[in-house]
């Protein structure tokens, strides 16, 4: 396969996932507006996962990551790179920069029924590389299906913020 070609595999791919996001966020949407004020047990369990996703992250603790992600993981990058659980986890591990803290600034979670739930957040990043350090914005969407037992994230991107 050509250079090229994957290329444009992967930007099919990654306008697929964009369009099922939009899909599933315009559904959260009309249902978020259809329903109470309380937040489900499933959202509070998620919206805790996010945070423990967030310091396992920041202590490069790919024990805890692994057991939060699916097999079956699809995590896109700031590039469009499409990554494996395995490759995910490989770059926190051998990342070149050290991420320092992850602050959530905002975190809106959405429960589609009993075994599915969308978290979209804002954070801040702080990351030590060669002795700078730099802080940035970033948004993400994550999405967590409940499975054998207990909750997993299935399906993450995020984006640099301006």
């Amino acid at each position: 396969m050509s250079a090229a070609s994957d290329r444009s595999q992967r930007r099919k791919i990654f306008q697929i996932f964009v369009a099922a996001w939009v899909g599933v966020c315009a559904t959260g949407l009309l249902c978020a507006g259809q329903g109470g004020g309380a937040e489900s047990g499933a959202a509070s369990v998620v919206r805790a996962l996010e945070h423990k996703r967030a310091e396992a992250e920041v202590r490069k603790d790919n024990s805890a990551l692994d057991a939060m992600f699916d097999n079956a993981l699809v995590a896109i990058e700031d590039d469009g790179a499409l990554l494996s659980k395995a490759e995910y986890l490989a770059r926190i591990r051998l990342a070149g920069s050290t991420l320092l803290e992850v602050a959530v600034e905002s975190m809106t979670v959405r429960s589609f029924g009993s075994g599915t739930v969308i978290v979209d957040r804002t954070y801040r990043e702080k990351r030590a590389q060669d002795g700078k350090v730099s802080l940035q914005r970033r948004r993400s969407i994550d999405t967590w299906v409940f499975k054998a037992g207990h909750w997993v994230c299935i399906a993450a991107a995020n984006r640099p913020l301006p």
